[in-house]
């Protein structure tokens, strides 16, 4: 289902402006090579497949997220075993194993170097800082490495981290991730060819990642259960496109307009408590669909208008509608409970109050957003999300059977059979 999800995700990513962007780039500058750029259909080489398609994924703030480490870690993975299957032909039994692999061994290392608070604050965006490991993996997997040549796979990725949060308000945000992508793919291929990168990637005592990302980074939980214990089955599937931390009050709101449909003329407030780790700039209005998807109160404003949060509420229109700025502005308010902050990321709890004009009070409160192993998505919830994601570019025809034949990926002989599906 994470396979699925990605597919769906790239190709909406790709029709969006950064994606045609980056389309556009790789035609004029990109190498000659068999690995496709989804959406478009255009072949390069394999590593400015893996950008593209991995740029395209976090494009739409739509993909996967695992809150132990704050990665998305089939960004720079899927893109990269997909590269690979256009390039020299893999088996969907060993695609999954490779993709696996990349999810597993990212979120472990982002979770030992504590990503999701420290490193966080630090300014390290975790889908570029881990990227470049994963799609080293699942490449270097695919490429059948020996021990010897992943380990110099893991550190010519790991040396490479992307992705400074300073930069992460605007496009850049979503270069990180297919730039991870790419990189871990390039690592992966040096490596096979001979080229080192030593085996203390991770606990040199000066200048090693974990070093770099904090300051108590913990080796042992990197391996701790290792092949019984799976991280990769804590990896949550999005519903919204927006920062993984806005979703808890976004689905207790969405909950509470469902049920009682208040017009948004008669509410006198929202007030929204959660942790401090929601981080929050002043409100002004959003200038594009890359500043809205981190702008709380216009997403909050926009699904009590819309009833609904997906790609159709960050149209222009609605960007630019003083009635929902203004809602955002005067009607939403935010409280920063220590208490939620504490038990941060066990859950990621939120509290929605909404009070009518005329006295009446709704409240929802939500632990964990959809998706997560807590609160899942159904198979058929996912698949909807699939349908609505990847209608931005492909017909009915090859959405229903990328689903059919991604839900038996075991069974393609080449997953690169898949490829003609995932655009026109």
């Amino acid at each position: 289902m994470l396979i699925l999800d990605s597919f769906g995700i790239a190709i909406l990513g790709s029709t969006m402006v950064l994606g045609r962007m980056l389309t556009n780039h790789i035609k004029e500058f990109g190498a000659n090579g068999k690995a496709c750029i989804w959406g478009d259909g255009f072949r390069s080489d394999v590593m400015n497949a893996a950008m593209a398609n991995g740029a395209f994924m976090h494009c739409t703030e739509l993909e996967d997220c695992h809150r132990w480490s704050f990665h998305h870690a089939t960004c720079a993975t899927v893109p990269a075993a997909m590269a690979f299957a256009d390039q020299y032909g893999a088996s969907g039994q060993d695609l999954i194993t490779a993709v696996t692999a990349g999810i597993e061994i990212t979120c472990r290392i982002g979770v030992g170097t504590k990503l999701a608070a420290d490193a966080n604050k630090r300014g390290w965006h975790a889908v570029g800082a881990l990227g470049g490991f994963g799609g080293a993996v699942t490449f270097g997997k695919l490429l059948q490495m020996d021990e010897k040549k992943m380990a110099q796979a893991l550190s010519l990725g790991g040396t490479q981290p992307v992705g400074i949060w300073a930069t992460c308000y605007d496009m850049s945000k979503r270069f990180h991730a297919g730039k991870a992508a790419s990189n871990g793919v390039l690592a992966a291929l040096l490596a096979n060819r001979g080229v080192t990168g030593g085996t203390k990637i991770l606990e040199a005592k000066h200048g090693s990642f974990s070093q770099i990302m904090c300051e108590n980074f913990d080796l042992g939980v990197m391996t701790r259960g290792l092949g019984r214990e799976w991280e990769t089955s804590k990896t949550a599937l999005k519903p919204y496109p927006c920062k993984r931390l806005f979703h808890t009050a976004i689905d207790g709101l969405l909950k509470i307009v469902k049920e009682h449909n208040p017009h948004p003329d008669q509410i006198e407030r929202i007030i929204i408590s959660s942790g401090d780790i929601v981080t929050l700039k002043p409100f002004s209005p959003p200038v594009d669909q890359y500043d809205a998807q981190i702008n709380f109160a216009f997403l909050l404003a926009v699904a009590v208008y819309d009833g609904d949060m997906f790609i159709e509420q960050l149209r222009a229109e609605n960007l630019k509608s003083k009635a929902i700025n203004e809602f955002a502005a005067n009607k939403i308010k935010f409280e920063s409970d220590p208490e939620l902050t504490k038990d941060f990321p066990r859950t990621f709890t939120a509290r929605c109050f909404v009070k009518m004009k005329d006295g009446k009070e709704f409240k929802a409160e939500s632990d964990y957003p959809l998706g997560e192993p807590e609160n899942p998505m159904s198979k058929e919830e996912a698949i909807q999300k699939f349908r609505r994601t990847a209608a931005y570019a492909i017909d009915g025809w090859r959405i229903d059977q990328l689903i059919e034949r991604v839900s038996h990926l075991e069974k393609e002989g080449n997953a690169a059979n898949l490829t003609p599906l995932l655009h026109l």
